[in-house]
């Protein structure tokens, strides 16, 4: 819900309303906090091995983008080593 755009406050109701769990809106703030840097990381590592294959394809959807609905792609890559 977070990475859609939801603000914190309302991802802690949503995840009352689903699970009965309370949280709030400060430990939803800690938890995306800890998830983008977990991804910059990830995102940033160093590729040590080589990658002899590479496979490359993108998929479109329709998408709500601002209030439109348009085509957005989703690129997949797909390295395969020795």
């Amino acid at each position: 819900m977070y990475l859609r755009g939801v603000s914190t406050r309302k991802v802690a109701a949503i995840t009352e309303g689903l699970s009965r769990a309370r949280i709030g809106k400060d430990a939803v703030s800690r938890v995306a906090q800890r998830l983008e840097e977990e991804l910059s990381a990830w995102r940033g590592r160093p590729l040590e091995l080589a990658y002899p294959y590479l496979y490359l394809d993108a998929a479109y959807f329709k998408v709500n983008w601002g209030g439109r609905v348009v085509d957005l792609a989703l690129l997949v890559a797909v390295g395969v080593n020795e």
